[in-house]
């Protein structure tokens, strides 16, 4: 169930009155049985999986309290387990075709099985969010949750198991063990942050998705400016399809009592690759940070360590969100930015501050080069992309070629170029005014007349811009 269909709007609006009837101490029962409905009603043999992943984390968990001389075989056994089962269902197809490739290079030719499994939904994020959990508990960080029911709420909590963001357990557990009160102006606030995720994603992104993927599907027709405006429209749509998901789920959570973590905080302003990593998908730059990188050494074992360590987890960074060459080049050159960030860092004996009007465009351009692997179907896609991007440049700046640009990257009509105008208006200035200090209160403190009118636009934009045939959200793919 997508957060923008009419069946799941239907299937919150039954739990919101369930939830405020029931006894506050049986809140979370009748959450864990709305989460459980939720993701059986994807495919329901994967909801047996699901099940067994927490099964199995929650006696590991308990068992490394109880005996702890044996924590380290508990971790490593429950770790291996968790991990086999991403590789098996979203790795193993990749690296036996590619296995396979690389020997017949060599005139080594074998074959190997390799099945492509439908992923199942939510396995990237919950094998990941469990781990930490497990790792909490190991270092002594967290005590093991006692209440299985607790426990498996915290893994399959319908708002995020499809794409996030990736809970700690510090943070989600104690609010799940608290019964919750109603409060009308959270309830307020957690429906305007749901009604912003769903304009992010049903009218902005799934609206520049149409021209990203009609460009993409034909790649060869194109050259030039239209490929830099493609790329740079997809920037957008990756963007507020994600951040569209994270608000939606923290908007659910808050009109239930809950607040979830914050997974983005505007990375198109970032003024270096590192700041942007630490606006961009934020839970789980955190979790490779803790869990891998500063356990590998850091930065505290040298410069060349420190390098290493960086590359290694933005290649697992890239693999993480997909079984793909593209991917692995996507976290690659994250990482190799990242990794001549730190040496000119090293070497410069005063590192000279750069005007943000000059690294802020800087970061972006990087960012949108590096999202091309991220969105071509093949390297072939990519490279044929950076190779003829730039075709024609010395006309760039004559409107005639501007306009038959256009005119080419919008062949349906000429509406198609107002909506994605529209469409980057309204992207702009919701970045622009949530950027500012305490802007939900500014907003609140507009006046009611102002407000309602945006409201209204945003419901008509709503139904009047959706797309029917895009519903899911792009990270649900991972």
């Amino acid at each position: 169930m997508a957060f923008s269909s009419l069946a799941f709007l239907l299937f919150f609006s039954c739990l919101f009155l369930l939830y405020w009837k029931v006894a506050k101490q049986r809140q979370w029962l009748l959450l864990l049985l709305a989460s459980a409905y939720f993701y059986f009603s994807a495919v329901p043999a994967y909801g047996l999986l699901l099940s067994l992943v927490i099964g199995i984390s929650y006696f590991t968990a308990i068992s490394m309290e109880k005996q702890p001389q044996y924590k380290r075989i508990f971790l490593s056994l429950c770790l291996g387990f968790l991990f086999a089962l991403l590789f098996v269902f979203k790795y193993f197809s990749f690296f036996s075709v590619s296995l396979v490739e690389v020997l017949a290079h060599f005139d080594l030719r074998i074959s190997l099985p390799h099945f492509k499994f439908l992923l199942p939904l939510g396995l990237s994020f919950f094998t990941f969010q469990t781990a930490g959990y497990l790792i909490d508990v190991y270092r002594g960080k967290i005590k093991a949750e006692k209440n299985l029911g607790i426990y498996a709420l915290f893994v399959s909590f319908f708002p995020l198991i499809s794409s996030g963001p990736i809970e700690r357990g510090d943070h989600l557990l104690p609010q799940l063990r608290k019964s919750q009160r109603f409060n009308y102006a959270r309830t307020v606030s957690g429906l305007q942050l749901f009604t912003l995720g769903l304009f992010k994603k049903v009218v902005i992104a799934d609206n520049l998705a149409v021209v990203v993927n009609h460009i993409f599907g034909s790649l060869p027709d194109y050259r030039g400016l239209s490929l830099l405006i493609t790329i740079f429209l997809f920037s957008w749509q990756i963007y507020y399809d994600f951040s569209g998901y994270t608000d939606a789920a923290r908007g659910i959570a808050r009109v239930l009592g809950y607040d979830l973590l914050d997974n983005f905080h505007h990375p198109y302003f970032a003024t270096s690759i590192g700041d942007f990593w630490r606006r961009w998908h934020i839970s789980l730059s955190t979790w490779f940070r803790d869990y891998l990188y500063i356990p590998l050494g850091g930065n505290r074992k040298g410069l060349l360590r420190t390098c290493g360590n960086t590359l290694l987890v933005f290649v697992l960074c890239g693999l993480w969100h997909g079984a793909s060459w593209n991917f692995v080049f996507w976290g690659l050159m994250h990482g190799l930015l990242l990794s001549f960030q730190r040496v000119f860092s090293f070497f410069m004996k005063q590192v000279p501050v750069v005007p943000s009007f000059f690294s802020l465009p800087m970061t972006y351009l990087l960012v949108c080069a590096s999202w091309v692997f991220f969105r071509a179907e093949t390297l072939a896609d990519a490279l044929y992309i950076f190779r003829n991007s730039l075709q024609g440049i010395r006309f760039f700046g004559s409107p005639a070629y501007v306009w038959a640009t256009l005119s080419q990257m919008f062949t349906t009509n000429v509406w198609e170029m107002g909506i994605v105008a529209v469409c980057l208006i309204c992207a702009l200035a919701i970045e622009v005014f949530s950027w500012q200090k305490n802007s939900a209160q500014r907003f609140a403190r507009l006046p009611l007349l102002l407000r309602w009118s945006i409201y209204s636009t945003g419901i008509f934009l709503l139904f009047f811009l959706r797309q029917a045939q895009i519903t899911t959200f792009f990270y649900i793919q991972f």
